[in-house]
């Protein structure tokens, strides 16, 4: 997340504004479906934003909407959903022998300080604090090039913390570093080459605004595409549906965990991911939130606009009460 200058949103009792504009490809709603859509309306409702995107997948099938002036179908800033993307990038290159999740950051990427195993990167727990891309607009640059090496570069020349869970997008610049020195091609490329063309994804690139900020925050797609790449890595058979703590990973306590650029805990048998994102400067910005509900159903939303940290949680509990039930 980067934030400056947040304006929280205006309240509203009222639907009608929402759905002033709204888009919509579906095929038949299911029942969660439905009901995780009113869960979004109902939050957007009561915080006040008008534009935004839903995509849900229950039971292979895929249903998206739009609200406002956003498609369904046209491409959203990710934010800090970006990092499950960077995570998967990782995973197909250790399963293509490149190198090992455990490996050491020395052997591959040429950095002063230099140091630590990928894993550590993966859970945030490599020490990095603070977080210093923080506050930095480099959005507003006119060279749109991930800053993957300058904040990696300025994050392991730093001191490091106790290696205990602190998220961090310095974390990711790291990953994305390597990744641009590994992938042979650049972080954007190899990435969509590796992870997201095999799950048939066409509208993903990196933000226009947003970019620079690459591997922690910088892709953007459409919410239904997004939800594809959810269901390939975190929905029924997926990368880490199966095993999730075989994957590296940090214990936060309460049996919840962070997994592969996500957070993550077992429930009733099933295995629960979530995430959420946001970027915001002067006020105005782009939010997101991923959630893959015991594998199915999958959900992605989107909404323009900077939120709070109590209506990240509002809306987590909203989608959780709909997803589950």
């Amino acid at each position: 997340m980067i934030n400056a200058g947040r304006v929280m949103p205006r309240l509203s009792r009222y639907l009608a504004p929402l759905l002033a504009l709204l888009w919509a490809v579906s095929a038949t709603a299911g029942p969660r479906n439905d009901a995780l859509t009113a869960a979004f309306e109902g939050w957007m409702a009561e915080t006040g934003f008008t534009s935004g995107a839903i995509a849900v997948i229950e039971a292979g099938t895929p249903y998206a909407q739009g609200y406002g002036d956003t498609r369904p179908d046209q491409p959203v800033a990710l934010a800090s959903l970006s990092k499950a993307i960077t995570a998967a990038c990782v995973a197909a290159l250790d399963k293509n022998g490149v190198f090992d999740l455990d490996a050491d950051i020395a052997t591959l990427l040429d950095l002063p300080g230099a140091a630590g195993r990928l894993s550590e990167f993966l859970t945030h727990s490599a020490g990095l604090a603070p977080d210093r891309t923080q506050g930095i607009p480099w959005h507003l640059d006119a060279d749109r090039t991930p800053r993957h090496q300058i904040a990696a570069q300025t994050a392991l020349a730093a001191p490091r913390k106790s290696p205990d869970f602190r998220y961090s997008n310095e974390n990711y610049a790291v990953l994305g570093a390597v990744l641009d020195a590994q992938t042979q091609t650049d972080y954007a490329t190899g990435c969509a080459r590796l992870v997201l063309a095999p799950s048939g994804i066409k509208s993903a690139a990196l933000d226009p605004v947003w970019g620079p900020h690459g591997a922690w925050g910088g892709w953007s797609m459409s919410v239904r595409d997004y939800a594809r790449f959810v269901q390939a890595w975190f929905g029924d058979g997926g990368g880490y549906a199966q095993d999730p703590l075989a994957w590296p990973h940090a214990t936060l306590g309460n049996s919840r965990y962070y997994i592969m650029g996500a957070f993550h805990r077992p429930r009733r048998g099933e295995n629960l991911f979530w995430h959420a994102g946001q970027l915001c400067w002067n006020g105005a910005g782009d939010g997101s939130y991923f959630a893959s509900y015991g594998g199915d159903p999958v959900v992605v939303v989107s909404f323009k606009g900077c939120a709070s940290d109590d209506a990240f949680q509002a809306l987590s509990r909203a989608l959780f009460q709909a997803g589950v039930n």
